[in-house]
């Protein structure tokens, strides 16, 4: 469980976040929602320990984030953040240079599992300039995945596709979240919300205004989010 507390961020004065507090409890499967510049990526790279905050705690598995070295976390970003200079194949296998005990032999068979379990195979030898946007989700999602994190946060893994390649990044999400992983997607994209059988957490101005199911969010009076709703951010 990832436990988040009375959590505030402030950046050049201005609050990004306001006294938020929820768990992200084992095995969810969390859509966090909002319009554009209300604080989504910013809470998920702040519980990652990517940002510095104002105020507030955050616990891994009853542990202070800052006193552990490993939080067993992982982060798809929006832009994918693929290594221009080196193949998909290099990208994918970089965390287990950096980061594991591994021969180089086993990471190899290893990444070449990855990618033959993602049905991407012919796209390794390849280089990030040579495939699809599609693509690069996947191979940004084999990178997440490769050192078997407890925890996959999602930053947009559908901005900029299709219906088709946006259904196929959403089906893989979905798949790796049955083999047991804590899965939050950060989205704007309201193509997800009756995708996905997720609790649904939104934010407006920095704080939580609703928690809850997709029926309960759909039937909700709160005129923030029926104005969400309504809106045609991100809608194909």
């Amino acid at each position: 469980m990832i436990k988040i507390q009375n959590l505030s961020v402030v950046f050049d004065s201005q609050k990004i976040l306001d006294n938020i507090s929820f768990s992200i409890n084992d095995n969810d499967l969390i859509l966090i929602i909002g319009k554009s510049g209300q604080g989504k990526t910013v809470l998920i790279k702040t519980i990652l320990g990517l940002n510095p905050f104002y105020s507030g705690k955050i616990f891994y598995e009853n542990n202070l984030l800052g006193n552990i070295k490993n939080h067993n976390s992982s982060l798809v970003f929006q832009s994918s953040a693929l290594l221009d200079f080196m193949t998909n194949f290099e990208n994918v296998a970089l965390p287990l240079f950096e980061n594991s005990n591994m021969k180089k032999h086993q990471i190899i068979k290893k990444v070449n599992e990855i990618f033959h379990k993602l049905d991407i195979d012919d796209v390794s030898s390849k280089y990030p300039s040579q495939i699809s946007g599609g693509m690069k989700k996947r191979v940004a999602i084999a990178r997440a995945v490769i050192t078997n994190p407890k925890y996959i946060f999602y930053d947009e893994p559908t901005t900029g596709l299709d219906p088709n390649n946006a259904s196929k990044v959403l089906n893989l999400i979905k798949e790796i979240h049955t083999e047991g992983k804590t899965s939050v997607i950060v989205t704007h994209d309201k193509r997800i919300l009756a995708n996905l059988p997720a609790r649904i957490i939104m934010i407006h101005q920095g704080k939580i205004i609703f928690d809850g199911n997709y029926n309960e969010l759909i039937s909700a009076t709160d005129k923030r989010i029926n104005n969400y709703l309504r809106s045609e951010e991100y809608e194909l």
